[in-house]
Order: C-alpha cells, then structure tokens, then sequence
C-alpha cells in the first residue's frame, strides 16, 4: 500500500534531466535557475503500484518552482533519497508543552 495519496504534497528531488529541461524552457530570468538535487513540492497527481518484488510504488505530479507560473509535469518516480526521487516529508518536531508551575502549599503565619 502506498503511504502517499492523490493531492498530498512530497518532496521531491530534481534530476540533471529536470533541471536541464526547466532552464531550457524558461524563457525569462524568473525565479533561480533549477541544478540537480534541488528538493521542490510536488503535487501528486496519480498514484500507481505495481506488484513487484518488492512492491513498486510510482508517482505523477506537479513539482511546484520559484519564480515559475507553470508547473513542471513529473510521471512514473519512485520514493528514494537519490536525484528524481521524491519522499514524504518529516513530520514538524513537536514543540515542548510548558509545564504548569507546582501550586504553592498556602502556610498560615498564625
């Protein structure tokens, strides 16, 4: 089963492909120019598994760039750590819950 869902929001690491590609079509100098290993937010699109052995999972999406009104169509990757591969991110750490302070014991000065 996979552990991402159409219109979840991955992480997801350009390739030399990608990034070769997304400058050669952009056509004015908007946004930073994308390098390999760049991580943008992808937009998932369609989820399909495949019954290998082990279980393939690959996504499409919509990786979302700076500067970019259109977004750059990603299909068929799979989850990694590698270049055009992409993760689900990290839960935020949990933020420490202030302990209350000890009542202070009421002494009577009788």
């Amino acid at each position: 089963m996979a552990d991402v869902l159409v219109g979840s929001v991955v992480q997801y690491q350009l390739s030399a492909a990608d990034a070769a590609t997304i400058n050669k079509t952009r056509t004015s100098h908007v946004g930073s120019s994308a390098a390999a290993g760049n991580v943008v937010p992808l937009i998932v699109t369609a989820v399909n598994e495949y019954s290998t052995k082990p279980p393939t999972v690959k996504i499409n999406g919509h990786a979302v760039l700076e500067g970019h009104h259109q977004p750059f169509l990603v299909i068929g990757r799979r989850q990694g750590t590698l270049p055009g591969t992409w993760q689900v991110p990290a839960p935020p750490p949990a933020k420490p819950v202030a302990a209350k302070p000890a009542p202070v014991p009421f002494v009577s000065a009788v």
